[in-house]
């Protein structure tokens, strides 16, 4: 099971960010009222196995500011849904919309 973690500040994401030296986080930028952020969601929250990866949640309608703050932080241009794997401080992957697949994730982790 997915353990989120909410993103409300910049500080909260800086934190997270700073977190990621010599281990895997991940940004799951989220709209509420998006059909397709909705099905990544699903996708997310009914096939998640990893252990080895701190996962957070950005609502987008409430604090883009902060979505757009991470996008400051790892270079990596806005897109919704987005999930965004960093690791050593760094954006490793992308997926967005349809491309948001927990066995992609693993792919990446793992390697």
């Amino acid at each position: 099971m997915i353990n989120w973690k909410p993103i409300q500040t910049k500080e909260e994401a800086k934190n997270a960010f700073e977190n990621s030296q010599n281990a895997w986080i991940m940004f799951f930028k989220h709209s509420t009222t998006c059909g397709i952020s909705a099905a990544a969601k699903y996708e997310l929250d009914q096939n998640w196995d990893l252990e080895n990866i701190q996962t957070f949640y950005v609502d987008l309608l409430v604090f883009r500011e902060v979505s757009n703050y991470i996008a400051e932080l790892t270079g990596v241009i806005h897109q919704s849904p987005q999930v965004i794997l960093i690791k050593d401080k760094k954006a490793r992957q992308m997926f967005s919309h349809y491309a948001i697949k927990v066995s992609k994730i693993k792919e990446v982790v793992d390697n």
